[in-house]
């Protein structure tokens, strides 16, 4: 190779290629060897060097010149030495790029490589579905057979009402708790068909399968033990391993199978707390059907107690799984990414089976012990939720990093990137600019994580399709920036 060629992107979207040899070229504004017509460069911006021996091209260097805007490489950060360039990553100057553009024949293995990445993945998302249908009905027959068909075959109708009041209970309360997660899921939110996907595979496999062996394991308990065993047995040992296994199972099948809708712990949290919501309303239904023959306000205080007081237990647990299958998934150190989903699920079985050891107490000495469960109970809601609002915020400043260099492009304001990241940002684009404004605050958070998903696979040096969706996206928000500059109708 004896010249490279490198795009030059102006201010406002002018762009042109050049060629050149080995040598140093000076990058500005004004009498330089590269002028780029842009306010934001400076006069004498940065020094590009193209390395090479004789006539040959071995590589290609740049150095910012102390700029006032400064120069940055393709992850948004400031250069402040010398920095080795790579083909097809653009470097910023200003509101401007320059792009090291490699020979005519290199991009065919890289769109191949990229057509590969596409056609491995439709492969996984089309075994992962299949494996989902299979394991939810397979869930909802022994479902089925352990509640509903036993009452059915015998005849017993006070039953049968019964499991009817318990889901008028369970189920409306279920869909209210829904609303939660998918309030604090602002920045971009988790596609509908992954979230009722686990809400699915929580009411029906985790509740059909953990049913089938927590009762195997307390029949056997009671057969050794007696009648106590057999509530130790299932409700302190056999439901914390098995429930969790199988809650876990679901949000671990949207990691391997959904990868490109799995960014890191929010979204970790977030399926683990819709496969939570859809296990505990299940389960609630066969509670409240318990409760309602109990007699006179058994059914209300049950309702209280795993209705009003305690509905974020099941999901506190479920989402110890989520945030260590969302560390592996940010993290590119082999051993962490084995050992926090091992770590998060040990976590979540360890609060669960101490949550129902309280209750399992109470049992056995025949009276609430609420000075232990309503502080625990407190602990872990608050926990939760601090935990959820400070993942939350940690997100809004890796999105508002990585939105920072298309300030520089002229793609975004400052005052856009602050809104994006702001808590009520969404709202307010909706008061201001109804649904073109929300979509454009999505479009430009999207941007910002695709750019930190390419970040994370260029330093591990794994490809990813998120490089893909960085030039649809500038599209989508110069597409809403014109919407946005229409007036509204009134």
């Amino acid at each position: 190779m004896t010249a490279i060629r490198v795009r030059i992107g102006h201010a406002h979207q002018r762009f042109e290629e050049r060629a050149l040899s080995p040598g140093k070229y000076s990058l500005g504004r004004e009498s330089c060897d590269i002028v780029f017509n842009d306010e934001n460069v400076s006069a004498r911006h940065a020094e590009l060097h193209v390395l090479g021996r004789g006539d040959t091209v071995t590589g290609l260097l740049i150095t910012d010149l102390g700029s006032r805007n400064g120069t940055f490489d393709p992850k948004g950060q400031r250069l402040t030495a010398a920095y080795a360039l790579m083909p097809n990553q653009p470097i910023r100057l200003g509101a401007s790029s320059l792009t090291w553009l490699p020979p005519p024949a290199a991009p065919a293995p890289q769109a191949s490589a990229s057509s590969a990445l596409a056609r491995s993945e439709k492969r996984k998302r089309a075994l992962g579905l299949a494996l989902f249908w299979i394991g939810t009905l397979l869930g909802a027959l022994l479902a089925l057979q352990l509640f509903v068909l036993p009452p059915l075959q015998a005849g017993d109708l006070k039953e049968l009402r019964a499991m009817v009041t318990g889901a008028l209970l369970a189920i409306p309360a279920g869909l209210v708790y829904l609303t939660v997660p998918r309030l604090l899921d602002r920045y971009d939110p988790e596609p509908w068909y992954a979230l009722c996907g686990c809400l699915l595979w929580g009411a029906f496999a985790a509740v059909g399968f953990s049913a089938l062996i927590n009762t195997v394991v307390a029949s056997l308990a009671a057969q050794l033990g007696g009648e106590q065993a057999a509530a130790f047995a299932g409700a302190v040992v056999s439901a914390p391993i098995v429930e969790e296994f199988w809650k876990g199972l679901g949000v671990l099948g949207v990691f391997l199978f959904l990868r490109r809708e799995f960014d890191g712990v929010i979204d970790g949290i977030m399926y683990a707390t819709f496969t939570a919501i859809g296990f505990a309303t299940i389960e609630n239904v066969t509670y409240y059907a318990t409760a309602s023959q109990g007699g006179q306000g058994v059914l209300e205080a049950t309702f209280l107690m795993r209705g009003i007081l305690s509905p974020w237990c099941h999901p506190v647990f479920t989402s110890m799984t989520g945030i260590g299958l969302g560390l592996a998934r940010e993290s590119t150190h082999p051993r962490l990414r084995w050992l926090a989903p091992l770590g998060g699920y040990v976590v979540a079985v360890t609060l669960h089976g101490f949550w129902n050891g309280v209750a399992t107490l109470q049992g056995f000495v025949g009276k609430p012990l609420l000075s232990i469960t309503l502080p625990l109970w407190l602990l872990f809601v608050l926990s939760f939720f601090g935990l959820v609002v400070v993942l939350v915020a940690r997100r809004s400043r890796i999105i508002g990093h990585f939105l920072e260099d298309e300030i520089h492009m002229g793609n975004l304001s400052r005052a856009d990137v602050r809104r994006v990241c702001h808590p009520f940002g969404l709202f307010l684009a909706r008061l201001q600019y109804g649904d073109a404004g929300v979509e454009f605050l999505r479009a430009a958070a999207r941007l910002g994580l695709s750019k930190w998903h390419y970040a994370r696979a260029s330093s591990a040096k794994k490809l990813t399709l998120s490089a893909d969706f960085i030039v649809p996206l500038r599209q989508q928000l110069a597409a809403y920036r014109k919407q946005l500059a229409r007036p509204r109708a009134a």
